[in-house]
């Protein structure tokens, strides 16, 4: 394993090492140059017997978070950082105990690998791993959006990997879901838009019903879930394997440009971020 690496930082974000695990570094993240939530990223890292992650039979863990340093109001960094810790620590299976830091879950992880090839030798070359990356996907109009990303393989038929979205409101740090983010009654507008793009995305013609793309909606009809993060390009929205198709069909993840969308999200009356 390589050591530790700190990458230059602004001069704006002060940071030091805070854990003895593998690789464990904080770096500054990319989005938190021009946001007013300051964070930092921590790092972990750690294989089974040393292996190199990759390789045949090799199980490890990789675990990236950032972590909230300043924002508006004290109340919203707690808020931020208990949501935070808590996703990406959440127990793997359902018997765990809570960890309270990376390196204690992945002991966890990397044991019950370890008795599982004792169990069973013939299996000894799966490749168990977790990789749980969160980034701050979007911090502007008084919304704060982080993006998780949780892959996972732990000996199946295939890995899967799911992305998730969690907004608060910045200055208080509460949670919101989709329709906290919308004008009353502006859900139907919303899906309508959602479907334009979403048969663009898919390649779906306009008179062709959903369910035979082997899309399943209710009453075949687009609608948006709650999985959605606000960043620069606008609203995300993200449907994972398994949600509305097949696993074969992938994930689905539709941007909304802000010029079509704005008009429909109650927000804080800023300006609003030139779309990329």
């Amino acid at each position: 394993m390589s050591g530790r690496i700190a990458r230059a930082l602004p001069a704006i974000l002060v940071f030091a090492l805070l854990a003895h695990g593998c690789g464990r570094t904080d770096r500054p993240a990319a989005a938190a140059r021009a946001a007013r939530v300051m964070v930092v990223e921590r790092y972990f890292e750690q294989s089974l017997d040393g292996c190199a992650p990759g390789d045949s039979g090799c199980a490890w863990v990789r675990i990236s978070h950032p972590h909230v340093v300043s924002g508006p109001s004290r109340a919203a960094v707690d808020s931020m950082n208990a949501w935070i810790r808590g996703t990406v620590l959440e127990p793997s299976e359902g018997e765990d105990s809570v960890a309270t830091d990376a390196a204690a879950w992945a002991a966890t992880f990397l044991a019950r690998n370890r008795s599982f090839r004792r169990d069973y030798p013939d299996a000894a070359s799966a490749a168990w791993y977790e990789r749980r990356a969160m980034v701050l996907h979007g911090d502007t109009l008084g919304v704060t959006c982080f993006r998780y990303t949780h892959e996972r393989h732990g000996g199946g038929a295939h890995p899967l990997t799911e992305v998730f979205y969690q907004c608060f409101d910045s200055q208080t740090g509460r949670s919101l879901t989709l329709d906290d983010l919308l004008v009353p009654g502006a859900r139907a507008a919303l899906d309508s838009i959602g479907e334009v793009v979403f048969r663009r995305e898919r390649a779906i013609p306009a008179g062709q019903r959903l369910r035979d793309a082997m899309f399943t909606f209710e009453g075949d009809r687009f609608r948006a879930g709650d999985n959605v993060g606000l960043g620069a390009a606008g609203l995300t929205i993200e449907f994972n394997p398994y949600e509305i198709a097949p696993y074969a069909a992938g994930p689905t993840s539709l941007v909304l440009p802000w010029s079509e969308v704005r008009w429909l999200l109650e927000l804080p009356r800023r300006p609003v971020p030139s779309p990329r």
